[in-house]
């Protein structure tokens, strides 16, 4: 082992006409480094100390470019540094026998000499660390920790000193430039560098791994894909971090940004002047009125306040055709909504055997459900005869009625509906009853059943919505029977699952609960987002309080009641996560809780 063991392979410009006659070069380096001779690296991944995966006792140095002493040094290589070297030591004194954080220092003082002095690298032990100051002979490379002694293993390495955040990296600050279009990010070449976009009058941040807009375009931006939306979508950020079209039916779902660059590298604007803002169709939006996001066009904007929630997102300042305006966009927090979107009624009827009508190959009977807000509801159909939920051939909502198909005309059915009310009844009307059904209690040799207390609830019928316990998914029970007028039995085909139940219906008592519903949309196209063979999107149930809902689905375009692939909970049951089999639909939404 020898001194030359702590010299990498370097090149130094100290003059190129002379061996160590260096004045000429050192004046055109210290323009480089602001005028005042500052010692530093030339980029992030300069001279960088990196773990060695062959070895605990090494690590590497990266090659890369100093200034020191108004000297430019390039280290061309890779270098080993070896904590077992004594040669690569400040003071080896004892040996590699302690624990903590050791320093990696370049060690390089300019003198008029010849031979010319070479930069070496110096390994500095952790009690040794006094004799390092920012600005004396030595340049700060990295702290190595050592977690162990006899023989020591390296385990992490720093760009500061953990315990004297003052001895650190430094960089030598003159990294920013223009280009024409963007580059491709490159790892080593464009962390911490600033570049002005000619081509998109647009300045951006190199961050450690890709590149981030600084909103030099008189707003603040954010880069995401936005594949498959158009320009003056105004878009929300979901709980995948990706985008999809705002909408004011729920708070979760209101804008954060117009998108103003469309693809994989795509971007949104959060604020500041943005044009080509699409109008919900039948709007007419004229220059100084305010804006809002609107309910029914997903994405666009209106000048009506929706209901319950509506959502503040600026002025429109120039009308560019009958569609489209330029807007100040200004991200407005939801208003309007007090956290009970309506209050819920219910509709109870009988469906005797005798009132089917025929038509086709089914029968159908027709329910009034006018006193339903938007006409729709939540509905659960129960035998009359055997006291059995009941799922119908085909559900229509139609306009104030509901529409129930069945293939036989010889059963009588119990119809109840729970919907946002559309009169002035009470939310007394409802009540809701909630149990837990742990996999301990089922009883029977199969199918298995255990029993729900609901002497609350009246006539012996409720909307029910069965979930997983652990898994929060929406299960479907083998049969929910009313098996007396307090009792609802579920029945299972295992008795290995824990099972929470939500059962609303008709109160018995005066004071009922605060029974509450929404309707709401979710959009085809974009706003559904792929999930292996399904598609999802997501509905906030932070207005509900304890989040104990039940939900009903219908076809928009066809006004059909739906069945969706499956429904889960998520973030602690905050949010439901509805699952269909394509990205086609356009599904109204009806959740009571």
């Amino acid at each position: 082992m020898a001194i030359s063991d702590s010299i990498p392979t370097q090149v130094r410009a100290v003059d190129p006409y002379a061996s160590y006659n260096s004045d000429t070069v050192n004046k055109l380096t210290r323009m480089l480094t602001y005028g005042g001779g500052t010692d530093g690296l030339s980029k992030r991944t300069s001279c960088d100390i990196q773990l060695d995966t062959t070895s605990v006792t090494q690590v590497i140095l990266t090659p890369g470019e100093v200034y020191k002493d108004d000297v430019w040094i390039n280290f061309t290589q890779d270098h080993i540094v070896d904590f077992t070297n004594q040669d690569e030591y400040y003071n080896f004194d004892t040996g590699f026998d302690e624990t903590g954080w050791y320093y990696v220092v370049l060690s390089y003082t300019y003198q008029k000499q010849r031979p010319a002095p070479e930069a070496r690298v110096l390994i500095v032990k952790p009690s040794q660390r006094s004799a390092y100051t920012p600005g004396n002979d030595w340049l700060f490379l990295k702290a190595v920790y050592v977690s162990s002694t006899g023989p020591g293993v390296i385990t992490q390495v720093s760009s500061y000193d953990p315990e004297n955040t003052n001895n650190k990296r430094l960089y030598v600050p003159m990294y920013a430039g223009t280009e024409v279009f963007l580059p491709t990010f490159d790892t080593e070449r464009d962390p911490a560098r600033i570049v002005y976009v000619e081509s998109e009058d647009e300045y951006y941040f190199g961050y450690s791994d890709r590149w981030g807009g600084a909103g030099g375009g008189g707003g603040s931006v954010y880069d995401v894909d936005t594949s498959g939306f158009q320009l003056g979508d105004l878009v929300y950020i979901n709980s995948s971090a990706d985008v999809a079209k705002a909408n004011a039916s729920l708070g979760v779902t209101t804008s954060d940004g117009v998108v103003t660059r469309v693809g994989t590298n795509g971007r949104i604007q959060m604020s500041g002047e943005v044009s080509g803002v699409k109008v919900e169709t039948g709007e007419s939006v004229s220059v100084g009125n305010l804006v809002y996001l609107s309910k029914t066009d997903s994405g666009k904007v209106t000048t009506q306040k929706s209901t319950p929630f509506h959502q503040f997102v600026g002025r429109c300042v120039e009308v560019e055709d009958s569609t489209t305006v330029t807007i100040l966009y200004v991200r407005g927090e939801p208003g309007g909504g007090t956290g009970i979107a309506d209050l819920a009624t219910y509709v109870y009827d009988f469906i005797d055997s005798t009132s089917w009508i025929p038509t086709g190959m089914q029968y159908y009977f027709d329910v009034d459900t006018s006193d339903f807000a938007d006409g729709h509801a939540v509905v659960q159909l129960w035998d009359a005869s055997t006291n059995e939920t009941i799922v119908p051939s085909r559900m229509d909502c139609l306009s104030g009625i509901t529409r129930v198909f069945m293939p036989v005309n010889t059963k009588s059915l119990y119809f109840l509906a729970i919907g946002p009310t559309d009169t002035t009844r009470l939310s007394s009307n409802v009540t809701d009853v909630t149990a837990t059904l742990l996999s301990g209690g089922w009883q029977g040799a199969g199918p298995f059943y255990q029993d729900v207390d609901v002497s609350s609830i009246e006539n012996r019928g409720a909307v029910v919505l069965i979930k997983d316990a652990n898994a929060d998914e929406v299960v479907e029970p083998l049969n929910v029977v009313f098996d007396s007028t307090n009792v609802l039995r579920i029945y299972m085909p295992t008795n290995t699952e824990d099972l929470e139940v939500v059962a609303m219906g008709p109160t018995t008592s005066v004071a009922g609960t605060n029974i509450i519903g929404l309707n709401l949309t979710l959009a085809s196209g974009v706003s559904w987002i792929p999930d292996g063979s399904l598609y999802y999107q997501e509905i906030s149930l932070s207005t509900f309080g304890d989040n104990e809902v039940t939900m009903s689905f219908v076809d928009a375009d066809t006004m059909e009641y739906l069945y969706p692939a499956k429904v889960d909970f998520i973030d602690a049951g905050t949010t439901a996560r509805i699952f269909m089999n394509d990205d086609t639909h356009n599904i109204n939404v009806t959740i009571i809780g």
